[in-house]
């Protein structure tokens, strides 16, 4: 399989991934990779960090302006893959080649006072090697905005029938025989928004997310940690002086699992937090927000959870063609589920990382990030010792993890766009069978027509 190293490193060279315009490098890296990453460690604060900078150097996303009417958008994909250890293990690691198409269409009709987007999404996934893993991956969905005077209202709604999803560090989910699930997912959301003033915005938020593990494509346990969410409260901003501002939000989640095995951990959190922005100066910008959060469990015997989360980010542009964002996150409040389900470890994650972009041209874009992150458990854990099974060894688990990325960006045209992207991951901890590295190779073409 070595020799499809050479390969990729050849694809690389003759092709390129798409990057969308506000070049979300390692979404799309995460995309080709044949299954949903949002459970590996250190994806949530890799996330919050990359749109924080993404939003300071390229600007919030808005829907453009069109004249009144529909429009029809199509897109064609093709990427090359090279995963250097697809299924996450520490020894033997199997690497293949992925080959992904892909056709996003969208349909979208615009009016002065709101707008309709439809889209739908397929593509199929081939692996090389493990060809059982090839498959056709399905999303859709819609996004509705309706504005009247000072009140805005978005609905959105995506539906994805089947994916493949990491299990990552959602250790309960793993098996023997995958560490990947087949999922089906919806989510929807409603987001309401009233200006106040020129200075003050009030909101109201709703949404709710399906995720189902069906019995006849996963392990029969796994059906057990399916669930269902619904989040919603209110928030506010206020921009108190022309370089401060500061926004509050109160935020309830209900969990319920689907089936009646899952009920010890049918949960309710609140969240109480805000943050303030700063412009120091006309080219630094500093974010920093927290959230006290309680959690109780249906299951009065496991210990309720209490604890914060936080994020601190600057970011700085020192020339015209060159971003740079520093990012902070810590999370006490995260958990490890044990598959018995009588039981709930929790969990102290923390990372820090940094986002650079650079303009090379008018057609050319270079984003490189880092991060490092540590993953500390509560309590001890029996674990035997993969490489001597006569071993036993009782202690914390806790886990250190560093990745970094590189990618280049060309758009010789406004209708093409090509990519070439590098991302490596290593994991260290103090249980072996827990330890792992990987590296990815992406190249892809996207024309828009």
């Amino acid at each position: 399989m070595r020799r499809y190293r050479f390969v990729g490193v050849w694809c690389l060279l003759g092709a390129g991934l798409l990057m969308a315009a506000d070049a979300r490098a390692l979404d799309v890296i995460d995309a080709v990779s044949g299954e949903d990453q949002a459970f590996t460690a250190g994806y949530s604060g890799r996330s919050t960090a990359e749109k924080y900078h993404r939003d300071q150097t390229y600007g919030v996303e808005e829907l453009l302006e069109r004249p009144d009417g529909w429009s029809w958008g199509r897109t064609v994909k093709t990427s090359v893959t090279y995963d250097g250890n697809i299924f996450s293990a520490r020894q033997d690691p199997k690497d293949d080649l992925i080959y992904t198409t892909g056709l996003p269409m969208t349909w979208t009709r615009q009016r002065k006072d709101g707008y309709v987007k439809l889209f739908y999404d397929i593509n199929y996934v081939t692996y090389v090697e493990n060809e059982k893993l090839g498959r056709a991956n399905h999303q859709m969905g819609t996004t509705v905005g309706y504005r009247i005077d000072k009140l805005t209202m978005t609905l959105n709604e995506s539906f994805r029938p089947s994916s493949a999803v990491s299990v990552g560090e959602r250790t309960e989910l793993k098996t023997a025989e995958s560490s990947r699930v087949t999922t089906f997912s919806n989510a929807l959301s409603l987001n309401t928004d009233y200006d106040v003033s020129t200075k003050t915005r009030i909101g109201w938020d709703y949404a709710h997310n399906l995720f189902f593990l069906p019995s006849a494509q996963n392990a029969a346990t796994l059906s057990n940690f399916s669930t269902q969410k619904h989040t919603f409260g209110p928030r506010f901003s206020y921009q108190w002086r022309p370089r401060v501002g500061v926004s509050g939000r109160a935020v309830w989640t209900v969990t319920d699992y689907y089936l009646e095995t899952g009920a010890p951990f049918d949960s309710v959190e609140s969240a109480y937090g805000g943050g303030i922005n700063l412009k120091l100066t006309d080219k630094t910008s500093l974010y920093a927000g927290a959230d006290l959060v309680h959690r109780e469990y249906e299951q009065f015997e496991i210990e309720p959870t209490k604890g914060y989360r936080f994020q601190s980010s600057i970011n700085r542009r020192f020339s015209p063609k060159i971003s740079g964002t520093i990012t902070y996150t810590r999370d006490n409040t995260s958990e490890t589920l044990d598959r018995t389900l009588y039981s709930s470890f929790g969990q102290t994650q923390q990372q820090a990382g940094i986002n650079l972009s650079w303009f090379l041209t008018t057609k050319i874009t270079i984003e490189g990030s880092a991060s490092a992150g540590l993953i500390e458990n509560e309590g001890l854990i029996t674990r035997r010792d993969p490489d001597n099974p006569t071993l036993t060894f009782t202690r914390p688990k806790e886990d250190d993890f560093y990745q970094y990325s590189l990618s280049l960006r060309w758009r010789p045209r406004p209708a093409f766009s090509f990519l070439l992207a590098y991302f490596f991951f290593k994991k260290n901890s103090t249980f072996k069978d827990f330890e792992y590295d990987n590296q990815r190779f992406v190249s892809a073409v996207e024309y828009v027509f």
